[in-house]
Formats: structure tokens, sequence, C-alpha cells
């Protein structure tokens, strides 16, 4: 394997106390499950996972506190909370997974972290593929990212890399003003890249952050990420969604669907927003479809520099974004003819800067309240999206819930608006005597079954 230095420019954010339990499924490669403690690991988690064989699971059957920071160097393993148990690591300790020259899959679930980091790392030729799924992070420092995965600075050449972050809880703390801090980064690769960040409930809290809640980033290879059904809200981010392609010859695809951002997003530095759109050099390729956005500084802003070559191909489409101070919508003119938009809600926005495409509506979403962003139904985006523009393969809304219901797709995160208060009939006394008989009868007959 080789070494790796991990000292480098990192990105941080810090978490509050979110409680979770989940039930975990090993992963395909699985051998057996060595269980930590117990007679066969009965020394420290770390030697435990060192001894295990490749692709086999080790099972956390303790809730801790734990006062270790475990590695997974360079083979495939898979590392869990036993059933019943909820492992914390006590202060500050973090996960780390290291891949290698040797292909490897990697799965870390069902954790706490008190105070510290999921980390991977690409530092080698193999191909690296890391879950994080279902953990909790209560805390992190002020220096590092949530859960991040990057490449190392072993030498290239760098195998590809598959990530998976989904259905984590974190929540993002600001020590001091300008906080270099995030919840989920993904990016930095020196290779291809594919992943996805689905299903993460993120909470900003303490003063501002100059990083986003969740960035991808790439450089000079080709990163394809989804970035779906996310929940973020709290105070004092400067950018929820950051999708930025930074180099030359780099290319990013990313969808952005069904993800509800509400409040708190402030400017801070660089291009702030609530989605964030950015390519300096490099190609972007971006569908952000079924979006809310809400009661922030900017909502969603597309930014590029055509001067260097930079290109953004794609659709902006059924998203709600409303109740901001500043712009609620921007598009780069520059980029107008090749990333298209239709049908988005904008609404109570200090401003807009771009060309409103077919559909857009000047109206208040009529959100079910002030903390409940579902529509009511009366509101002007229910059935009023353009159904075309929805993926094939994306069935469900932020609920998960179907889709599309009714004549056509709904703006927003939520599909499906409630449904109006059933009016009951009123009844004479003689209907209500007849009732009463009826309910009486059917009582009656259930009791007798049960005797």
């Amino acid at each position: 394997m080789k070494l790796l230095s991990f000292a480098r420019p990192v990105t941080s954010m810090s978490a509050r106390l979110v409680l979770a339990c989940a039930v975990m499924v090993a992963s395909p490669l699985s051998l057996y499950a060595a269980t930590w403690p117990s007679l066969g690991c009965a020394g420290t988690l770390q030697a435990c996972i060192d001894a295990a064989a490749v692709g086999e699971v080790v099972e956390v059957a303790t809730d801790g506190p734990i006062n270790e920071s475990p590695q997974i160097n360079d083979k495939s393993l898979t590392l869990r909370a036993a059933p019943g148990f909820v492992p914390v690591f006590a202060s500050p300790n973090s996960i780390i997974v290291v891949g290698g020259d040797v292909s490897a899959t990697n799965v870390v679930e069902g954790m706490t972290i008190a105070n510290g980091r999921l980390m991977g790392i690409q530092g080698g030729s193999g191909t690296f593929d890391v879950t994080f799924r279902s953990n909790v992070i209560l805390d992190t420092f002020s220096y590092g990212t949530a859960i991040e995965i990057y490449s190392g600075n072993a030498q290239p050449p760098y195998g590809p890399v598959h990530f998976d972050v989904s259905g984590n809880q974190i929540t993002v703390n600001g020590f001091d003003v300008g906080d270099q801090v995030g919840a989920i980064s993904v990016g930095g690769f020196e290779s291809d890249a594919t992943g996805r960040v689905v299903g993460n409930v993120i909470v900003q809290t303490g003063v501002s952050t100059q990083n986003a809640v969740i960035q991808a980033a790439n450089g000079v290879h080709a990163l394809s990420v989804d970035v779906l059904d996310n929940d973020i809200s709290g105070q004092g981010f400067n950018n929820g969604i950051s999708i930025y392609q930074f180099a030359p010859g780099g290319s990013l695809t990313a969808r952005v669907i069904n993800n509800l951002l509400r409040g708190g997003q402030i400017d801070v530095a660089g291009q702030p927003g609530g989605i964030g759109l950015n390519v300096s050099q490099g190609s972007g390729a971006f569908t952000v479809v079924n979006n809310t956005i809400t009661n922030g500084a900017r909502g969603i802003m597309v930014n590029g520099r055509s001067d260097l070559g930079a290109t953004i191909t794609g659709i902006l489409a059924n998203n709600i974004v409303s109740g901001h101070s500043g712009t609620g919508i921007s598009i780069d003119p520059d980029f107008e003819a090749t990333f298209t938009n239709d049908h988005n809600l904008v609404f109570d926005n200090g401003s807009e800067y771009f060309s409103a495409g077919p559909g857009t509506l000047y109206t208040n979403p009529q959100f079910i309240g002030p903390n409940d962003f579902h529509l009511q139904v009366i509101s002007p985006a229910k059935d009023t999206g353009n159904s075309a523009q929805v993926p094939v393969d994306i069935t469900g809304d932020l609920d998960g819930l179907a889709r599309i219901k009714g004549p056509a797709v709904d703006m927003g995160a939520y599909e499906n608006a409630t449904a109006s208060i059933t009016q009951v009939p009123t009844l004479s006394s003689f209907g209500l005597i007849l009732l009463a008989l009826s309910l009486g009868a059917t009582a009656l007959a259930l009791n007798r079954r049960r005797q």
C-alpha cells in the first residue's frame, strides 16, 4: 500500500446531536461477521479490522464510547453496528477508509461520531468503492468536513472512484465567522468518479460558514454525481448545494433533484446561493429539477467563465424559489442558450436575473405553513410543472411518494398536495339512530367471533 500524507487544505464542518437507528445489510462481498468486542476480537477495534479477512463484516456490539479512530486500509470490508447497538465514537475520533492498489469495496454504516469525521481517500490504482450510510455525526472539527471523499497525494496512477453517501444525519455548527465548514464534500479526484449523495438530513447551526453544506467539485477528470432527496435547514450556510467544475478538460455531470433547502443561507464568500452551479473551466451538464429553495439570501445561481472556454448545458425546471432577500434565480446570460429553464415558480424574491422560460410562475406557492413546504391543494404549483423534464428513473418525491400524480408533475420537492378536508355528511336524528344501531350490530358480531 502506498503511504499517504493527510496534510492538505481541507474544508470543515461540525454537527450536533441527532438520534438514529438503522437496520444494516451486509455487502454482497461479505464472508461472515466478526463481532467486536468478543473473544474473537478481544483487542482494539483497529486490531479486529486489521485481522479481518478481505470482504468480511466487522460488527460493533457496544454503544461505547469508543476511544479509537479506526482505519480501513486497502481491502474490502464492512464496518457496521451490530443489531441492537448504536456505537458512539468519543471525541475527537474519526473513521477513515483508504483505497490502495487493490480494488476494494468498503461500507461504514450505523456509526455515531461525537466529534470527528468520516473520510474516504483514494490512494492507489485499484477501484475504490466506498459507502457511508445511515451514520450520525454529532459534531466535528473546525477544519474538516463531516463526510469527505477525495483523492490523496500518493503518486499516480489512481483508480476510479465510486461513492455512496446516503441516509446520514449531520448537524453543521459554525464556531467563528467565516469558518471553512460543510457537511458533505466529494471531489478533487485524480481519476474519473461516479456517485450519489442521497437522502441526507443536515442542519446548520451556529455562526456563518464559508463552505457549502453539500459540495461536489471536479478538476481535469470526469465526475458524475446525483444529489437527490436531501433536506438542508438551519442558519448561516454560504451555499446549500455547490456544484463546481474548475479545470480545463474536465467534465462534471450532476443531477440535483428533490432537494429541500429552507432558511439560513446568507452571503459569506465566493458565489453563494441555495444551489450554486459554477464552471470556471471545462464543461458542466446539469439537471436541476423539482427542488424547493426558500427563505435565504439567494436561491439558484448559475455562473461560468465563457472567456476561459467554460460550457454549461442542461435544464432548470419545476423548482420553487421563494422568500429570498436577494436574487431568486440568476443565470449567466452567456449560458442561457444552452442551459435552459421552464416551469419554475419564483415569488417574493428581491430580484430575478434570468430570461424566464415557458411556464414560469410569479405567485405565492401556497405552502402548508411557515415550516412545512408541502403544497396546499390550492397551490398554483400543483399539476403545473413539466413532466417531461423529470428523469424516468425519478419515480418518487422527497417523501418517497409517487413523483407524478395527476395531469402533470407538481413543482418543488414534494408531490401529492395535501388533500382537502373530507366533509362529514350531516345526519338527521333518524339517520343517527340507524348509524348507532348499525355500529352496535357490527360490534356485537365481532365480539361473538372472538368468543
